[in-house]
């Protein structure tokens, strides 16, 4: 589950980052994927949301094709 549905689901940015110890706007970039959360803290995340988000969620996101590129 990527981190993003995680926390809509379940809290709001600001809760879930006080939960874990950091900024919201670590929480922010780590939702956007524009910056990666350092592993002991990649640790609180998945401890927080009991496995629901995991490492290869963080680390090693899905990616979609660009638009018009699907089946070419």
């Amino acid at each position: 589950m990527k981190l993003k549905a995680y926390i809509e689901s379940h809290s709001s940015q600001g809760d879930f980052a006080d939960a874990i110890g950091v900024t919201i706007q670590a929480i922010s970039q780590y939702c956007r994927g524009v910056r990666r959360p350092r592993p002991d803290i990649a640790q609180k995340i998945i401890k927080a949301t009991n496995g629901a988000v995991t490492f290869e969620d963080l680390f090693f996101p899905a990616t979609t094709p660009p638009e018009g590129e699907e089946g070419e």
